[in-house]
């Protein structure tokens, strides 16, 4: 299975907790993907392209952030209809799992 990773930009602990995930699911056998413009903090095993190709390859979407991260993956991968899980990072959401419900 090839997941694409989508953090929050704006949000430090959306991009620590991304990286964890990585980890994680890279040692449970799954391809990981994430944008490139992320690239900077690379994580061994990932690999980093462009969005589109992202959205092309990927079998399920990981958003990290909150309900406009979600929502906005959600636009954007719109014609590729692809599964979007996503985990919140604040007290309060309408869409995703919460963080410590994980």
């Amino acid at each position: 299975m090839t997941i694409y990773i989508s953090p929050n930009p704006g949000k430090t602990s959306a991009s620590e907790i991304a990286l964890r995930a990585a980890q994680i699911l890279l040692t449970h056998g799954a391809a990981v993907l994430m944008n490139d413009a992320l690239q900077e903090n690379s994580t061994a095993g990932v690999v980093y392209l462009p969005l589109e190709q992202c959205l092309e390859r990927a079998d399920v979407i990981l958003t990290i952030g909150g309900d406009g991260t979600i929502l906005h993956e959600a636009n954007l991968s719109l014609r590729y209809a692809k599964p979007i899980l996503g985990i919140n990072l604040g007290p309060v959401s309408y869409t995703h799992l919460r963080a410590h419900e994980t």
